[in-house]
């Protein structure tokens, strides 16, 4: 599995020279790229991190969420326990985007395609804590 360090650093080389502060470093990047910067940690990008993705066109899928249920946003997107489970299950970077359309963000075809076939999170996390 790919980890974390060597997504940044690849992310880094991949940065045209006038993009940013010549002075960036992986550890700059790993904090402020990713909702957690343990290097042996999950691959939730921050929205900075998922703007640097975007930027180098990095190929994605996004899958809306459910509409909130009674007005409530958060019944719709994952508790703790699916972020664990994400966090530790997934082997691509994602972003989990937070609004009025919470929306799923994958940077890995493989668990894309299986979200695109569940078609469901509560039926992709099922899967993914069983495989």
């Amino acid at each position: 599995m790919l980890n974390k360090l060597y997504y940044t650093q690849q992310l880094l080389k991949l940065l045209p020279d006038d993009h940013f502060d010549h002075g960036i470093t992986d550890d700059t990047a790993m904090r402020s790229w990713w909702q957690d910067f343990r290097p042996d940690s999950g691959l939730r990008l921050s929205l900075e991190g998922d703007n640097v993705m975007r930027e180098l066109k990095i190929e994605s899928w996004s899958f809306e969420l459910p509409v909130p249920y009674k007005g409530n946003p958060r019944q719709v997107l994952p508790g703790p326990a699916e972020l664990l489970l994400l966090n530790k299950k997934l082997t691509c970077p994602y972003f989990l985007q937070i609004s009025k359309t919470p929306t799923l963000v994958l940077y890995g075809s493989k668990e894309a395609t299986m979200f695109a076939l569940y078609g469901d999170m509560k039926k992709f996390l099922k899967y993914l804590k069983n495989t």
